[in-house]
């Protein structure tokens, strides 16, 4: 059947901007100020168009993976407007995909976005412990453009440690996120670090295999896999 979107409570609507017209040093909107998730996100494609490439390499990425565990869990952290889980939904139908977030409205959205694939929605706070009751579950555990929300270093350190206790032995951390400090960033509390500080936190959370795969602009491709 034909998917609909769910709208959301906005105060006003956002044209689509084209990346030449956006400053990155402008203050980012927030997902309430627009229509509609796909609005938002393609307002972060504009001022980002780095995450074009970065979302095609971190599907590719998981599939080739996951081409032999095709019916297993796979969990996004920060669902965005579910484009991804789509693009996984459709490359490898048989994946039972898992969405967290803490906004209720995306969830709902994915929901109906997905409604006639294999998918979980799991309303949560991801800046606090969220693995419990999914210790070694899934074979991969990703996520795009969100973890440097979380908070700064210890946020970074604490959302490792989940994503290590979620996932399965031999199951991959994949984090596509910011490597390079923004303009705004201030310097006492940072919330972007350089690909050495991924790749530290990783290797101490237990991860084996860290490694950098991609850079695109300010966004790098972080993976790392949880030993058998």
């Amino acid at each position: 059947r034909r998917n609909q979107s769910v709208t959301l409570r906005a105060r006003k609507d956002v044209p689509e901007y084209t990346a030449r017209s956006l400053n990155k040093q402008a203050i980012f909107l927030a997902l309430s100020e627009f229509a509609t998730p796909q609005l938002w996100r393609a307002d972060l494609d504009a001022r980002w168009p780095e995450r074009l490439a970065m979302k095609t390499q971190l599907v590719k990425y998981l599939c080739d993976h996951l081409s032999e565990k095709s019916s297993s869990q796979v969990l996004e952290l920060g669902i965005g407007d579910g484009e991804l889980l789509l693009r996984l939904s459709k490359s490898l139908p048989e994946l039972d995909l898992v969405a967290m977030d803490i906004n209720q409205a995306l969830l709902d959205h994915c929901s109906v976005l997905m409604a006639d694939r294999k998918f979980s929605p799991i309303r949560t706070d991801l800046s606090v412990s969220w693995s419990q009751g999914y210790e070694n579950c899934f074979a991969a555990v990703y996520s795009l453009q969100s973890i440097h929300d979380f908070g700064g270093l210890a946020a970074l350190t604490a959302t490792y440690r989940e994503m290590f206790l979620a996932l399965a032995p031999g199951g991959i951390g994949v984090n596509a996120d910011f490597v390079l400090p923004l303009p705004q960033d201030k310097a006492d509390s940072p919330r972007r670090f350089p690909v050495e500080t991924h790749l530290k936190i990783l290797h101490a959370c237990g991860f084996s295999k860290a490694s950098a795969r991609h850079q695109e602009g300010l966004l790098g491709l972080i993976t790392a896999e949880k030993p058998n």
